[in-house]
């Protein structure tokens, strides 16, 4: 892989939320271009890249508190829904990728 070219700019988004509404979800993104909004319910994690280089310059990496609200306890036992879209722009072109979702489980 030869890396990103150098007029890359591009934005990952990347909501995660719980399969229970009384789940709660805290969210922590720990890399440099990373930004996470609360949105009542569900977290959003935005990665913005630009430049050339490495795929792995722009690694995502942080964590996920799970807490019951109906007990205070956390809950680590329900599966996490993560759906995420991309949009790059470079060279003149302008790509923006159809939403994919995933499950991920606590470990």
């Amino acid at each position: 892989m030869t890396g990103f070219p150098s007029d890359l700019w591009s934005r990952q988004s990347t909501d995660i939320r719980s399969s229970d509404r009384l789940v709660y979800l805290d969210v922590h993104a720990t890399a440099q271009y990373d930004r996470v909004f609360k949105e009542g319910g569900h977290d959003d994690v935005t990665t913005v890249y630009m430049g050339e280089g490495a795929p792995d310059k722009y690694q995502t990496t942080g964590r996920i508190d799970s807490t019951d609200r109906r007990t205070g306890q956390p809950r680590t036992d329900l599966p996490v829904i993560m759906c995420t879209h991309i949009q790059v722009a470079y060279g003149g072109n302008n790509i923006t990728s159809p939403s994919t979702c995933a499950q991920a489980a606590f470990s």
